[in-house]
């Protein structure tokens, strides 16, 4: 247990602050689309969404990645200290994804054309 001192009061009430800039922080992103997909994308490129390990095997690239996973985990903890932000997440999560399948379906469409199209690609094989 630490001392009660005029410097661990000082802290405390700092750590509290920081504490309650990072939740208004959270709460103004979340409620924001640009902020939710912000936070999504930032979620895939540290790789929640998907394996730290590269293709490749190399173990520094491993690395990297498990420390840019361990930050938007860090994120993630925060995140799931409010249940309003976890609700705001979920929504995050919904429109990402519902973005993603439109763009997906696009590609899989434009494929399918191009596989009965005699000028595509692979006209000559």
């Amino acid at each position: 247990m630490r001392a009660d001192t005029p410097l661990s009061r000082a802290q405390d009430r700092i750590q509290r602050e920081l504490n309650q800039k990072d939740a208004e922080g959270y709460a103004y992103m979340l409620d924001d689309p640009k902020g939710r997909w912000f936070l999504m994308r930032l979620y895939e490129h540290c790789h929640i969404m998907s394996s730290t390990f590269p293709l490749d095997g190399q173990t520094n690239r491993f690395l990297l990645n498990e420390g840019a996973r361990r930050v938007a985990l860090g994120i993630q903890n925060k995140i799931g200290e409010s249940e309003e932000s976890l609700r705001a997440m979920a929504l995050a999560r919904k429109e990402y994804y519902q973005f993603m399948l439109d763009k997906q379906r696009i590609i899989d469409s434009v494929a399918e054309t191009q596989k009965g199209n005699h000028n595509g690609p692979f006209e000559y094989i």
